[in-house]
């Protein structure tokens, strides 16, 4: 049989790593991604994002962002008249 051989994947996580900790961990996938096209390296932005979750990579922004809510307005007791 004629079977065809899918080409060998590439692993970008080194230079994924290296964009990232050269923008001092300011960078999400995109602006990765935008960075690597730029070296000429084609990666999509999901296999970026697969590879930032498996090495634990979250940008500071990402972390700046999430605030969580403190208000606790539904637990307050109702005050009957």
């Amino acid at each position: 049989m004629n079977r065809t051989v899918k080409p060998k994947q590439y692993e970008f996580d080194d230079e994924i790593i290296k964009v990232f900790e050269e923008a001092e961990s300011r960078y999400g996938a995109r602006r990765i991604r935008k960075q690597l096209r730029l070296e000429g390296i084609v990666v999509s932005r999901r296999k970026i994002r697969q590879i930032m979750i498996k090495n634990a990579l979250v940008s500071l922004y990402t972390v700046k962002q999430y605030k969580p809510d403190k208000s606790s307005s539904n637990q307050e007791k109702v005050e009957m008249n």
